[in-house]
């Protein structure tokens, strides 16, 4: 009697998976956090971050990356995504053809040990992944049951932005022509050059929110690793964190993030190549700045 053939599982390792993706991206020179928004030929709208259309919530950490990368490619005008079995829930499909979006989410699973004679339960954390597929890319969308967010029109000034940073009390000196933040408890301090030294005043905020995200670092913060010295791969670590950082408060805002270190771009492509895990360590780090710095605006709502 021959033997039944039974199929061999192949293990999918998604932490390559997406880290090959967005070092593909960036060996063609783009970086997936710089103007994550298509403005040509579409008036003056802008992509704000990537949300799901279900839930209202935005997409944090390496998704968003993900998500920035395809809007990128696709010339997607709108920010809302959803899974195939969502695009049903509101009366809808996915258009045929189209081709969905890999992204990731942390599950987990319980195992039992023993320690000193005593059984406890352990979580141990996994990612996982699933596709999700852009609104303009689904038809007959129940209108009613869909999240919309309507972009945002492109800002004639900047007082919000002002007042995001303000709320933070970091202490920012202006003068000279260096933009760098100096930690230790006995300066702790931002330095900017002034905004009419800028090409333009988007290119003075966007600056400052990195710094903003370094500051961020310091151990009373968000407590990161700030000791590394030019090229060794804990200060390229930091760099890469400062620019999504500052990438995903430039998307709230609406104002275009321009790349202020392209001289890392081989730095950081050698860390993803080394560590697979790299680029969703810094992306959840960089969230977490962003969601630190956010809190100051926040409380200051709550004390109105």
């Amino acid at each position: 009697m021959a033997k039944a053939f039974k199929a061999k599982t192949v293990k999918t390792d998604i932490y390559q998976e997406v880290t090959d993706r967005i070092i593909e991206v960036m060996e063609k020179g783009k970086l997936p956090w710089l103007k994550p928004w298509n403005d040509a030929g579409k008036g003056d709208a802008i992509i704000q971050l990537p949300y799901n259309a279900v839930s209202g919530k935005n997409y944090s950490g390496v998704n968003t990356l993900l998500l920035f990368i395809r809007s990128m490619e696709m010339n997607f005008s709108s920010n809302a995504w959803l899974t195939f079995k969502q695009a049903q829930e509101l009366g809808g499909n996915i258009r045929k053809g189209e081709k969905g979006t890999m992204i990731t989410y942390w599950s987990k699973f319980s195992v039992k040990e023993e320690i000193n004679g005593e059984e406890t339960e352990k979580n141990i954390p996994f990612v996982k992944k699933y596709i999700v597929f852009n609104f303009e890319q689904c038809e007959n969308i129940n209108p009613e049951k869909f999240q919309e967010l309507k972009p945002m029109e492109r800002p004639e000034g900047f007082e919000d932005l002002e007042s995001f940073v303000n709320a933070t009390g970091a202490i920012i000196r202006h003068g000279g022509n260096r933009a760098c933040y100096l930690p230790g408890k006995e300066r702790d301090f931002i330095m900017m050059p002034r905004v009419e030294q800028f090409n333009e005043t988007e290119g003075y905020y966007s600056t400052l929110l990195h710094e903003l995200t370094h500051w961020s670092g310091a151990k009373w913060r968000c407590d990161r690793d700030l000791t590394g010295r030019f090229g060794s791969e804990s200060y390229a670590m930091e760099e890469l964190i400062a620019e999504m950082g500052s990438a995903f408060v430039s998307a709230q805002f609406g104002i275009n993030c321009e790349l202020q270190h392209a001289s890392y771009l081989q730095s950081w492509l050698k860390v993803l190549k080394e560590d697979k895990k790299a680029i969703f360590t810094a992306a959840a780090k960089a969230q977490e700045a962003a969601n630190y710095l956010n809190g100051f605006s926040q409380e200051e709502i709550k004390a109105a």
